[in-house]
């Protein structure tokens, strides 16, 4: 079972108080991201700068870190509920398996600070199913930007 592979790195995101019948779904982030050079990370340029802004505004440069980038996952709600419903949001880091409560879900891919998101998705997480977000992409080829590729595995939904 998919199960099995994620013995162990799984990261609850959500608590199951609303639907407590209901299984989790599991979320696996993977990161295939390619690099021009896989001595040079093209991100460090883009953390120079931001460093470089912090230090004139007197704040502590960010340490560094490796992926550049994180997912968002926030709660979806109507447009006309907004003002009276709290908008629950996760941030998910690359290389792990999450478990998610079944429902749906806007997906972003975004750089560290949340500044620029690389793009977004509505996905609606099913009871008990595995899915699978990749980060595709190559640095410096406007013809192949990064973004997050998500995928619902069409396996049997996990006895869990």
């Amino acid at each position: 079972q998919a199960a099995a592979l994620f013995e162990g790195r799984l990261r609850p995101t959500a608590s199951s108080k609303e639907h407590p019948a209901q299984k989790p779904a599991l979320f696996a982030l993977l990161d295939g991201f390619s690099r021009e050079d896989a001595r040079e990370d093209p991100t460090q340029q883009w953390v120079s700068e931001l460093a470089a802004e912090d230090k004139k505004l007197g704040l502590t440069p960010l340490p560094p870190l490796e992926s550049g980038v994180v997912v968002r996952m926030e709660d979806k709600i109507e447009p006309e509920t907004i003002t009276s419903e709290v908008i629950g949001s996760r941030t998910l880091g690359l290389s792990h398996v999450y478990t998610v409560e079944p429902k749906e879900f806007h997906i972003i891919l975004e750089d560290l600070r949340g500044s620029h998101s690389f793009n977004w998705q509505d996905v609606s997480f099913e009871s008990a199913h595995v899915y699978v977000g990749i980060r595709v992409g190559r640095a410096g080829d406007r013809s192949f930007p990064q973004r997050l590729l998500i995928h619902r595995c069409e396996e049997e939904p996990l006895k869990l």
